[in-house]
């Protein structure tokens, strides 16, 4: 688990230790707030925004649900991060 932590802890990481534990949870946690098609919708906003300099008005969620989709894809990228180091590992 160290080198996993260390490797996380580069960027400040969004999962607590119990989620490097089991960090299938988090993909529970992830698809349990954000169905496949409103996080597809989500991230085309967010990539929009970045692109346009800002989001075309009305179409947005408000600040506070982007906000909570970001935090929550922080989390499943780092998730899966762990995964991938655990099948590494047992390889």
């Amino acid at each position: 688990m160290d080198k996993r932590y260390e490797q996380l802890n580069y960027q400040p990481c969004a999962l607590l230790i119990k989620d490097i534990e089991h960090p299938e949870d988090c993909f529970g946690n992830f698809f349990c707030n954000h169905q496949p098609h409103e996080a597809r919708s989500r991230l085309w906003e967010l990539f929009k925004s970045w692109v346009f300099k800002e989001a075309e008005a009305g179409i947005t969620d408000d600040i506070e649900e982007m906000l909570l989709f970001h935090e929550h894809l922080k989390e499943l990228i780092e998730a899966a991060f762990v995964i991938h180091m655990n099948n590494k590992a047992e390889i």
